[in-house]
């Protein structure tokens, strides 16, 4: 029994000694420096969150400026492709055209021949009924 008595006299001030030291909190990390060097680092933390407000102003800038340059890329490339169509309709139309004067030209010879012939058909019947008419 007496061993237990020392083992819990002993083992009680340790842990209380390890949970007061938990308690106090380690002291902060300490720098030194010259005076002027502090100074120029307090004006920076003063001057740090104005930068940070033009950092921010200068990023949304820079956001709206890539999506104004996205949508003009994007508009430019539907406007190439609307020229490309439109280049093509009128490609196609010029073959359209070519093909309807081809066609016009070969009804229009036809129309010519069939004229020729049916001018010397009723000149042939004309003739003809003149000659019998005149014997």
């Amino acid at each position: 029994m007496s061993k237990l008595k020392l083992l819990l006299l002993t083992a009680l001030p340790f842990s209380a000694f390890s949970q007061a030291i938990k308690l106090i909190p380690p002291p902060g990390p300490t720098v030194c420096m010259p005076v002027a060097q502090a100074a120029k680092v307090r004006d920076s933390l003063t001057v740090l969150p104005k930068v940070r407000r033009e950092a921010r102003t200068w990023r949304k800038a820079a956001t709206t400026y890539r999506t104004a340059a996205d949508t003009a890329q994007a508009a430019y490339v539907r406007q190439v492709a609307a020229i490309a169509n439109v280049q093509l309709a009128l490609r196609e139309e010029t073959i359209e055209a070519t093909r309807y004067e081809v066609s016009a030209k070969k009804w229009k010879g036809k129309a010519q021949r069939r004229g020729f012939w049916s001018w010397l058909g009723w000149a042939a019947a004309l003739g003809l009924t003149l000659s019998i008419a005149a014997r």
